[in-house]
């Protein structure tokens, strides 16, 4: 990375980077991220103080020196399997940083908010819901997408523990809303080519703030499969364009027909994530003409081809 440490007492931070499986030198440096959570996890664990301070080391080393979103969801998921250990140690690290609302990261942090609640001590979980109250998007400049990240945060809370006023209130207001947003899917490599994700895209044109979350989450899911047909092992690419046969009508659903709420950026982005799917999946044999996917697939081909094209015959 080409940051400069953080000075101290500053938070995670996690800056655009690609994924571990399209650096140099990928298997040695996957291996190494997977080793180094190994052993923070094992440490973490030991009887030996001495040990467990290394821990608490290497953490602080981290948090100046480390800037990539896969060794972090490593590290926050290794904390959501080990909350006792692992997970409490990571609790400081999340008042204030990128770990809750870094599209990269959030996911992993939502699971450890959810195994941490059960376990921590009445203080720390008053410290759990400051962190979670105080969660922002790094790439939300308008603040649209804050509330929805706080309410899917605060839904992974155990409601029996919660003492703050304002987080019993809001979650009192969305349980008669039907309750909080879910857990978020596990976060997903944004490409080893492409220089950034769906809500960074969008947010350097300023869109993001023109699209909800649902559909957001739904871009990227599909981003996720179309790249997965593409790199990794053929199972891997099987399997991604099966999952296909469900990331574009989920996302077609939301898309079509046009919302005119939809800012034209955002549809533009979503639209041409639909189209890569359907040319994807008009080669697939079991996508039959009449069918519901054969017909959406059609429909966004029909739709993606130029006015005037003359292979059609014209008009």
């Amino acid at each position: 990375s080409s940051e400069q440490l953080r000075a101290a007492g500053r938070l995670p931070r996690i800056y655009r980077s690609l994924d571990l499986q399209f650096a140099s030198g990928h298997e040695g440096v996957g291996a190494m991220a997977h080793a180094l959570v190994a052993f923070l996890v094992s440490s973490a664990n030991a009887n030996d103080p001495e040990v467990r301070a290394t821990t608490d080391r290497l953490i602080k080393m981290l948090v100046q020196r480390l800037t990539h979103h896969q060794v972090w969801s490593y590290l926050l998921e290794a904390g959501a399997t080990n909350p006792r250990s692992v997970g409490r140690r990571l609790l400081p690290l999340l008042n204030g940083s990128d770990l809750f609302g870094h599209y990269l990261a959030t996911s992993s942090a939502a699971r450890l908010v959810a195994a941490l609640s059960p376990v921590l001590s009445a203080p720390e979980h008053a410290e759990l819901e400051a962190s979670v109250m105080r969660a922002s998007d790094p790439f939300d400049q308008n603040g649209a997408h804050t509330q929805d990240l706080v309410d899917t945060l605060l839904g992974q809370l155990d409601p029996s523990r919660v003492q703050g006023t304002a987080a019993r209130e809001r979650l009192a207001e969305l349980d008669g809303q039907g309750g909080p947003p879910p857990l978020p899917a596990p976060s997903v490599p944004s490409g080893g080519f492409r220089p950034s994700g769906v809500r960074e895209r969008l947010a350097e044109t300023n869109a993001l703030g023109e699209s909800d979350g649902s559909l957001l989450q739904a871009m990227e899911r599909l981003q996720a499969d179309l790249i997965s047909t593409t790199s990794g092992g053929s199972d891997e690419q099987r399997s991604a364009r099966q999952r296909l046969h469900g990331s574009l009508p989920a996302l077609y659903s939301l898309l079509i027909p046009p919302d005119p709420a939809i800012g034209q950026p955002v549809f533009d982005e979503a639209f041409t994530l639909l189209v890569n799917g359907a040319e994807l999946l008009a080669t697939d044999p079991e996508v039959l003409p009449g069918t519901d996917l054969g017909e959406q697939v059609l429909g966004i081909l029909t739709a993606a081809v130029p006015k005037g094209d003359s292979t059609g015959g014209g008009s």
